[in-house]
């Protein structure tokens, strides 16, 4: 799709940080809402914040909201739930950075998502992510608030290094594609076969 998805209008061409996924404690939006409220309260033109993705009733009213609630600029954390997959791809394309604040994932396929699109990637320190980045993302701990900050100030303000990050993530997303893991499978049987043949 070309044009914004109606909830991305309140933007008004603001830049925005993405992340999509479920909600839940893992996923750890908590610290990442808490490291955007740090740095919008220091810099005014610092980019909104888009959570897409399903989250239990309770968790969204009793967790997010609230953190949304307390943050310096509430209107700037866009959270439009569950979304069809072109409204999703038309954030990958237009996010200036995506980032990725769990606590651990068994693959990370956003990450790659964001990297094929041609986005900048930050992401946490545990888990699968850095194997997935392959040094094509910054990455932070994801129990810092301050890293992440710290991180996502880097990404946002540093032009010369999200251009890298961008550069270096559409070489990586290469590694990732069907037919790259196609090979690699048929690859693989054909050695497992081999050594029954030869047992």
């Amino acid at each position: 799709m070309t044009d914004p998805p109606k909830w991305a209008e309140p933007l008004c061409n603001k830049g925005f940080i993405l992340y999509v996924g479920a909600f839940s404690e893992n996923k750890n939006q908590r610290r990442l809402i808490a490291a955007w409220d740090r740095l919008r309260r220091q810099r005014d033109d610092f980019p909104a914040l888009v959570l897409i993705g399903p989250s239990p009733d309770d968790y969204m009213r009793e967790v997010i909201e609230p953190l949304r609630s307390q943050t310096v600029a509430p209107e700037e954390i866009l959270i439009p739930g569950f979304r069809p997959s072109d409204e999703v791809g038309w954030a990958f394309h237009h996010c200036l950075t995506y980032v990725q604040p769990s606590f651990a994932e068994g693959f990370g396929m956003p990450v790659v998502e964001a990297m094929s699109c041609g986005r900048s990637v930050a992401c946490s320190d545990s888990t699968s992510l850095p194997e997935v980045a392959g040094g094509a993302a910054l990455l932070f701990d994801p129990s810092s608030v301050e890293s992440i900050a710290h991180t996502l100030e880097t990404v946002v303000f540093d032009e010369a290094e999200r251009a890298r990050l961008r550069a270096a993530g559409l070489e990586r997303a290469k590694v990732f594609t069907w037919e790259r893991n196609a090979e690699i499978v048929s690859r693989r049987i054909r050695d497992e076969l081999s050594l029954i043949a030869s047992a």
